[in-house]
């Protein structure tokens, strides 16, 4: 009789334990390897992202679990010294206050021709005060006003900076300032490659002088500030940027005149393009 009602109970006790397994099934197991698939997608993202990096990046080669402390510090303080070289650039070509000023303006066209013939007139004086000679070709080389130029406020620096080369040279005490050249200035555009970021200025400068002032004049061009007070140079040439040698030329000048030499040399600086567009008119 025992034996009869173990038979019957049996069926049921395995159906039941087969709808527990069920349930188990769809309401435990599924779910969980659904959530194991989901970190599992995640984690192969992740390694994937990783082993890119790893041939792509040349940072990242080589980064692993035991040496990413290190790498981090390591990128930490190579981002750190090229913010510090950056800013360093940006102080050594930044432009005086008063020729950004005039920059951040609408361009007005009168405004500039008054302001190149009173730097012309500026460097006459001053070529008279210290006996040298400037022919009219490199007055003629400061910059002018042209249709064709995309951005007209550049021509603002443009000025500054060929009055600054000239003051240079006529304090460097050169028997005369032969010529001056505006060369076709080159368009740098910025990081994203979708808008102007800096402007190269480009002259040519061609001078006549004692040896002692063509190599003082040359030591001038890279110098900025407290540099060029060393040297003995002064006024608002002590405000330039740096300028950059790009070629020279340096010859006798003359079999009669043995001490002197002609200088050519081809320098120049750079410019931040304004940010702001311009909505003077050539006026």
């Amino acid at each position: 009789m025992a034996i009869t009602s173990h038979i019957k109970w049996f069926p049921s006790a395995a159906f039941l334990a087969t709808v527990l397994l069920g349930a188990y099934y769809r309401l435990a197991y599924q779910p969980l390897v659904r959530a194991s698939a989901a970190q599992d997608k995640e984690l192969s993202t992740l390694w994937a992202r990783l082993v890119s990096s790893n041939e792509q990046v040349r940072a990242c080669r080589g980064l692993s679990i035991e040496n990413h402390k290190e790498r981090v510090m390591e990128l930490k303080g190579a981002l750190a010294n090229l913010e510090a070289a950056q800013k360093l650039v940006r102080e050594r070509i930044e432009i005086g206050a008063a020729t950004r000023a005039k920059m951040e303006q609408p361009w007005q066209l009168i405004d500039f021709q008054i302001e190149r013939l009173q730097q012309a007139g500026a460097v006459l004086r001053m070529a008279k005060e210290n006996h040298v000679a400037v022919e009219a070709a490199a007055l003629a080389g400061l910059p002018e006003y042209s249709v064709d130029l995309p951005e007209p406020r550049l021509l603002w620096p443009r000025l500054d900076m060929a009055t600054q080369l000239l003051t240079a040279a006529i304090q460097s005490k050169v028997t005369s300032i032969r010529n001056l050249n505006q060369l076709s200035p080159i368009t740098h555009p910025g990081p994203t490659h979708d808008a102007p970021a800096l402007e190269e200025v480009a002259m040519r400068i061609e001078l006549v002088g004692p040896t002692e002032s063509a190599t003082r004049f040359l030591k001038s061009i890279p110098a900025t500030s407290d540099r060029l007070v060393a040297l003995g140079f002064t006024g608002t040439v002590t405000n330039k940027p740096v300028f950059f040698i790009d070629k020279i030329l340096v010859r006798k000048f003359a079999p009669d005149r043995p001490g002197e030499v002609q200088l050519e040399a081809r320098v120049c600086g750079f410019v931040p393009w304004p940010a702001a567009p311009n909505t003077g008119g050539a006026r």
